[in-house]
């Protein structure tokens, strides 16, 4: 693998969760609104040269985003995707990590690691008020 193409990780993190995650709506960039739930790639930092041959790791911010609803249905629907079961945020980005010894990301990068969410928080988005999570997602790759 030779350099990493950022956008390119950002939509197969959209594609993983799309796949594997019923009815959410992806978004590989930071959306104005969202048609909610939601799944979107955040902020991105990023650390060069991590070895000698160049490798690139990314930290992206990735977040749900639930109606909030009046009977906390929101936040129900969301403690689910925030488990590591069937149809949760973290089983499909594991998911994507592939084999050992293949590529993760269909390629796109060379691991992949969510060791941890953060959530039940609001999220002003526009003139909407949402109940989301975040999983900062580390991704490497880009070394010769």
């Amino acid at each position: 693998m030779s350099g990493l193409d950022i956008p390119r990780v950002l939509d197969a993190l959209c594609d993983a969760v799309a796949a594997a995650v019923d009815g959410v709506t992806t978004y590989a960039y930071v959306p104005d609104s969202v048609t909610a739930p939601a799944f979107y790639t955040g902020e991105v930092g990023a650390r060069y040269d991590q070895t000698f041959g160049g490798l690139v790791a990314l930290t992206v911010t990735c977040r749900v985003l639930m109606d909030r609803g009046v009977d906390g249905s929101g936040q129900r629907a969301l403690s689910a995707l925030m488990g590591t079961g069937p149809g949760s945020v973290w089983a499909a980005l594991n998911a994507a990590r592939g084999a050992p010894g293949e590529y993760a990301l269909g390629g796109a990068a060379d691991d992949l690691r969510v060791s941890q969410v953060a959530g039940h928080r609001l999220y002003t988005l526009g003139p909407e008020t949402y109940v989301g999570a975040e999983w900062p997602v580390e991704v490497i790759g880009g070394g010769d």
